[in-house]
């Protein structure tokens, strides 16, 4: 079928590499520096903790925090073996090598944060307006600040933003620290800064509660370790509900992003560790009520790579991918009931390269009878019920044009059986956007709604896999396109 082989050639494309969505409740996080696995196995170099942008090109967190700063002044960085030369006459390091990971890591859409604090140093401020003149020192130090001395570890690198892992030294000077820093962040409108926070568990926490009280930060990487309230204590003593309590009734931020923070090894804290698949399950359970839950924090890069942790908790949080707002479960036709759900992509066969580019998402397609659709609840959509008819795999990129271009396969499940001609998919794309045309004639799109037709004419084999391709323009992120998809697909089949 001469069609369907030219669109074969539509999957071999370089991978878009997609910019950090603050907003998505998926994304994971990882702390780098302290080389904790390392620590262990001083005689095995090969288990240290690998260079920053290793973890940046195989682990796939969307985030690394560089940890960690551990004095204010004079102000001091420790990143175990991976930088241990300093300025001349002073004793802040300067680590070329760790500048040009930063870059790389940014480069792979990865927002890369500095640490302040940890579970040991000399840090802290005597007064609120100390804190405000720190933040005035770490813009010049790390970031864009116009009085930029030759003396900044990272050379011309400019992170991302700053993450407070206070767990001593008092409360003072924090806030005004965080405000200051929000006005120096305003001062350059060239990319997008942030400011997070990584409390422990218990609430209030005993050190950044007041600042995460009385200024603005975009993510919350709650400690769910080494306490009783940690994520090994779920449900009974587990007190995400706390944290979203404060997020919705406390947070000057009424979007903030609430994250489970998790060792990524037994080893790695004192209690607290959970495999992925358990906690992956706890995930589910945390996003189906709180709109505030971001993703995944996990302490730390060296043990969590050993240990095999942040790939598999990334594949278990792509296969059991969901959003908060069921309204993606729909109804298509008298008689048929759609459940897409989400599923990892693994390779196919059929194309060259046998394996489609990074962000794609996988669907899997199941029947149910439309009578049984008041006993399906959110639970069901997790697993697989039965034999599955169809799937559905979209990959969307944009276009230099300025637009964009999705190519989405429908293929039959069972070996045997061919795909139905008389399909009919739909979903929405984000409002920002709007379809030109597609490679099936029969498809209509309206208020953001796009249903493309199958029929006997346009499939008179009624092959295995059939592939089609839309058009349009709009500069909705890959991120919101995806999720506005999720939501809202359906298959009539």
């Amino acid at each position: 079928m001469v069609w369907l082989s030219s669109l074969l050639g539509l999957f071999v494309l370089l991978p878009l590499l997609q910019a950090f969505n603050v907003a998505s409740n998926s994304n994971v996080v990882v702390y780098w520096g302290q080389n904790s696995n390392g620590a262990v196995n001083q005689g095995s170099r090969d288990q240290w903790e690998k260079p920053l942008a290793y973890y940046c090109k195989n682990m796939g967190p969307d985030v690394v925090i560089l940890s960690f700063l551990i004095s204010f002044n004079p102000m001091l960085l420790n990143f175990a073996y991976h930088c241990e030369s300093t300025f001349p006459g002073s004793s802040l390091l300067s680590c070329p090598e760790i500048a040009q990971d930063i870059k790389v890591c940014q480069q792979m859409g990865k927002v890369v944060l500095l640490s302040l604090g940890g579970a040991s140093g000399a840090y802290g401020f005597r007064s609120e307006e100390d804190g405000a003149a720190f933040a005035d020192t770490l813009w010049d130090t790390f970031f864009k600040g116009r009085r930029r001395t030759n003396a900044r570890p990272f050379g011309d690198a400019v992170l991302d933003g700053i993450d407070l892992d206070i767990e001593g030294g008092g409360s003072v000077g924090y806030t005004s620290m965080v405000k200051r820093l929000r006005e120096l962040y305003a001062t350059d409108r060239s990319k997008k800064y942030y400011v997070a926070a990584a409390p422990q568990c218990p609430f209030p926490d005993a050190y950044l509660q007041p600042v995460l009280n009385n200024a603005w930060f975009d993510m919350v990487f709650v400690q769910f370790y080494n306490n009783y309230c940690g994520v090994h204590r779920y449900p009974e003593a587990f007190n995400y509900g706390q944290w979203d309590q404060w997020a919705k009734a406390h947070a000057l931020n009424k979007d903030v992003r609430l994250f489970i923070g998790v060792p990524g090894a037994p080893a790695a804290a004192q209690t607290g560790y959970v495999s992925p698949q358990r906690l992956a399950s706890i995930v589910q359970s945390v996003r189906r009520t709180s709109s505030h839950f971001g993703g995944v924090m996990v302490w730390e890069a060296s043990m969590a790579w050993a240990n095999g942790f942040v790939q598999s908790l990334k594949s278990q949080l792509n296969r059991r991918a969901l959003t908060n707002n069921p309204s993606w479960l729909q109804l298509r036709g008298a008689n048929a009931t759609a459940i897409v759900q989400g599923q990892p992509l693994p390779p196919l066969q059929v194309l060259d390269p046998p394996q489609l580019p990074l962000g794609d998402l996988f669907f899997a397609v199941e029947h149910l009878p439309s009578a049984s659709m008041a006993t399906v609840g959110l639970a069901d959509l997790y697993e697989p019920r039965g034999p599955l008819d169809a799937r559905v795999q979209f990959y969307q990129q944009h276009l230099d044009s300025g637009g964009f271009q999705m190519v989405v396969r429908v293929s039959s499940n069972m070996p045997t059986v061919p795909i139905h001609a008389n399909w009919t998919m739909a979903f929405q794309l984000p409002s920002s956007v709007s379809v030109n045309s597609t490679s099936l004639p029969q498809w209509a799109y309206q208020a953001s709604n796009l249903t493309i037709h199958g029929s006997p004419a346009q499939d008179p084999q009624q092959h295995m896999s059939l592939l089609f391709s839309v058009w349009g323009q709009g500069h909705a992120s890959t991120d919101d396109m995806v999720h506005t998809i999720i939501r809202s697909m359906a298959l009539v089949y």
